[in-house]
């Protein structure tokens, strides 16, 4: 696929997430090289994209997990700058021309997000982490911000930069990828930002389908991240005080007396203790 005159590229990791991605389609400028990197092995994806010249699709034989996938995406890229995107994202039409502004000002940015809203405009941005000083922040979302960590649902990152860290942490199957991607950039180069110069609305929790069987893949990596994050950063003993957390909250008469709860609760304890489940 060739550049396409466009100082970005848009990445995408899709595991079941065709119907989202056709709608994100339209809102991309068509000048925008993209590469969809699929979980899923989606045949109608591919069908989909085959006179699409913009469009790279990289089908994978299994799941391998958001963050090695967004790796792959990211090795195809040939510009200076990587964009990703969740599938359940739609651009504003000043995407490109706001880049442009925000490079401008702020030329030393390693990463950066979008102001991010909601069907509702509302605003949304990561605004805790747990592997940062400090844990919460607030910022004015009118303006430029900088900012020790960022959320991933649509994340600039520069390439030499995401290199240079050597991109997403493929331990992370799925969630805490962006904490950790976004942290260890900000240890670097202190240069995260988030700015309203450009606006993307996520939908939120509608990448993929809403199955029992996604919704408990789900809880289980959400567990086996957090444990490996808290690990990686923190140690054993906060590691041991979250599995005992964890196994508390199964006798809590809120998961007890609800089937569904416990279940995810089990799911989720499963992934904190390491416990290989299949999907």
């Amino acid at each position: 696929m060739k550049n396409l005159n466009c100082p970005f590229t848009v990445v995408i990791v899709s595991y079941h997430s065709n119907l989202k991605i056709f709608d994100l389609y339209e809102t991309i400028p068509k000048n925008i090289s993209i590469i969809i990197v699929d979980n899923s092995n989606d045949i109608n994806l591919a069908s989909w994209s085959q006179d699409k010249s913009n469009i790279n699709i990289i089908g994978l034989p299994k799941n391998i997990g958001f963050g090695a996938a967004c790796n792959i995406g990211a090795s195809y890229c040939s510009t200076e700058w990587i964009f990703f995107v969740n599938p359940d994202c739609l651009f504003d039409k000043n995407t490109i021309l706001g880049f442009s502004e925000f490079i401008n000002l702020q030329p030393s940015a390693k990463c950066f997000s979008p102001l991010i809203t909601d069907e509702n405009n509302k605003v949304f941005y990561k605004n805790k982490c747990f592997l940062s000083k400090p844990s919460k922040i607030f910022i004015d979302t009118s303006t430029t911000s900088k900012v020790p960590f960022l959320s991933g649902a649509a994340l600039f990152v520069e390439k030499n930069a995401f290199e240079s860290i050597g991109g997403f942490d493929e331990n992370i199957f799925l969630f805490f990828e962006d904490d950790d991607l976004t942290f260890r950039l900000h240890e670097k180069f202190n240069s995260n930002y988030i700015t309203p110069l450009i606006k993307i609305t996520h939908l939120g929790g509608q990448s993929s389908p809403n199955s029992s069987t996604i919704n408990l893949l789900k809880k289980y990596h959400w567990g086996k991240s957090e444990m490996y994050v808290t690990q990686k950063y923190k140690g054993s003993l906060s590691a041991f005080k979250l599995l005992l957390i964890h196994f508390m909250k199964l006798l809590n008469p809120l998961f007890l007396l609800n089937r569904d709860k416990f279940i995810l609760q089990v799911y989720k304890l499963l992934g904190i203790a390491g416990i290989k489940v299949g999907f």
